[in-house]
Parts: C-alpha cells; structure tokens; sequence
C-alpha cells in the first residue's frame, strides 16, 4: 500500500542548523528541486525533479549539471573551520547518493557513503 504525504506537507525550504556546513533544500509544488550545499570543496548547486516512492522517501532526480554561481572553497565561504572540527558536516552531495524522508517538519539526507549519518533539515517557518 502506497504511503505518500500531501504535496502540502512535503513543499517547503528546507535548511542545516546553523552549526553544520550549510545544505538547503527547495521542495516545489511542481516536483522541482534546488539543492544547495557549501562543502569544504565547493558550493554545489543542484537541480531537478523530486517524486514520492510511496514508502516514506522522496527520490531526487539531477538535471544535467548545472551550476549557477561559481564554485568556491571553504576558506572564500567561511567553513574551513566547520569543516575541519566535523568533516562529516562536509560530505559532498549527490542527487543518486542520497535519501530523502520528510518527518513532520523535518526533512532527512541520509548519505550512501555515510549510511549512519543523517543529516536534518528543518522546514524554514512561513512568512
């Protein structure tokens, strides 16, 4: 039996608490997605389709790369420091190497090479 959420409860700007690498999640209401995430590489921008699987994940799905701002490093963004007390804040992401569960507020990344780290993003309050 399909279990999926209304797309009421799934939409939503997603963001890391403050003390992590930054990662941020757009959900739109059209099935579109912007990922973006500022690693201790780069500040990767991802886009693309998301669609409910019907156990409780929503699967993500890359357009062709393209990034819209230049990539910069750790040090140019400010993380160098976060990123060297807890690398595994850092972890590069990928639309194919990661797990999406939204729970109540709380959307999570769970990472393939990192199968015990979930990583929570908490849905922004609306305006």
């Amino acid at each position: 039996m399909k279990r999926d959420l209304p797309v009421s409860e799934v939409v939503g700007i997603y963001e890391s608490p403050p003390d992590r690498a930054v990662t941020t999640v757009r959900l739109n209401a059209d099935h579109s997605f912007v990922m973006e995430s500022w690693t201790c590489k780069t500040h990767d921008v991802m886009s693309g389709r998301w669609e409910q699987t019907g156990d409780g994940y929503v699967a993500l799905s890359a357009n062709p790369r393209s990034e819209s701002e230049p990539a910069k490093t750790a040090e140019q963004s400010g993380l160098a420091e976060i990123c060297r007390l807890d690398p595994q804040s850092c972890a590069v992401v990928r639309a194919e190497d990661v797990r999406v569960r939204i729970v109540g507020g709380v959307l999570e990344l769970q990472f393939s090479s990192a199968r015990d780290y979930v990583l929570k993003l908490h849905r922004r309050a609306q305006p």
